[in-house]
């Protein structure tokens, strides 16, 4: 107890202090001149002043560095969530523009050899690529005027002839499946032969029948020759790859490189006799 006379002595001094200080700072400020006293404390002072701004400095950084942190964080998140949505939006513009092309193609198909049949779209919706049949399903049927054996093509080339039909849907027979068969010939020599799928598992389609004494050279054009099938004369099946003798030596064999892409279709036509 006896300690607290000094410290509120103490107190008391200091408070004096700091309001003589303050009242010389405040007449100094209003003259526009520093006394000797203000000028002197000013001195004293600005050494503590400059360490308290550096002291405050190193605390504020400290302070905002995590906020700083985490708004990078969050505007980092908002950027990749911005690219990740254009990229999809480049996406879906692609897909449209090559929905719009195919569509495109199909609009503008109106070859000789289809004069007398009507063009109906078809969606495919399933496909069965097996070792032994090479079939897929479309999504118009008979209710649509799809019956068997009607001529399924793209604006590239043939893809087959309808299997079987349901109301609304059909399945079509890919020039590709060991059990097609196709009427054929070679555009610029008209050599006959026949077109059939290859073998199970190779997925391919050959030109055969060709006779040993007709030249067939790599590179030819490959047509439906309109007799003995289902298929209209002159579309376009694919082009000659290779030619080979068979061994009793009375035909030769062609592989052919279909036109159309028959693993990517997303739509067909099927031609409808008028």
């Amino acid at each position: 107890m006896r300690r607290w006379p000094f410290f509120r002595n103490a107190l008391l001094l200091i408070l004096l202090v700091s309001v003589i200080l303050w009242s010389v700072s405040v007449t100094a400020a209003g003259s526009g001149r520093l006394t000797p006293l203000s000028a002197a404390l000013r001195e004293a002072v600005s050494p503590v002043q400059g360490g308290l701004y550096q002291v405050s400095e190193q605390v504020y950084r400290l302070v905002s560095y995590p906020l700083q942190l985490v708004q990078a964080t969050q505007r980092e998140r908002k950027l990749e969530q911005e690219v990740e949505s254009l990229r999809a939006q480049v996406y879906s513009l692609e897909e449209y523009r090559s929905e719009a092309q195919r569509l495109e193609a199909i609009v503008n198909y109106h070859p000789v050899y289809a004069a007398s049949y009507g063009k109906l779209v078809a969606g495919v919706i399933g496909r069965n690529a097996g070792n032994w049949f090479r079939t897929l399903t479309i999504d118009r049927g008979s209710r649509a005027g799809v019956a068997p054996n009607q001529p399924v093509v793209t604006p590239d080339g043939l893809v087959g002839r309808v299997l079987d039909v349901t109301p609304d849907t059909a399945r079509v027979l890919l020039i590709t499946d060991p059990r097609s068969g196709v009427g054929s010939m070679i555009l610029e020599t008209r050599v006959p032969g026949i077109v059939v799928g290859g073998s199970a598992g190779t997925g391919g389609i050959s030109l055969t029948d060709i006779p040993m004494i007709q030249d067939v050279q790599p590179g030819q054009t490959v047509v439906t020759s309109g007799t003995g099938s289902y298929f209209p004369q002159g579309i376009p099946i694919g082009v000659v790859t290779k030619v080979v003798n068979e061994p009793a030596g009375l035909f030769k064999t062609a592989t052919v490189s279909p036109f159309a892409d028959l693993n990517r279709l997303e739509e067909v036509i099927v031609l409808v006799p008028h």
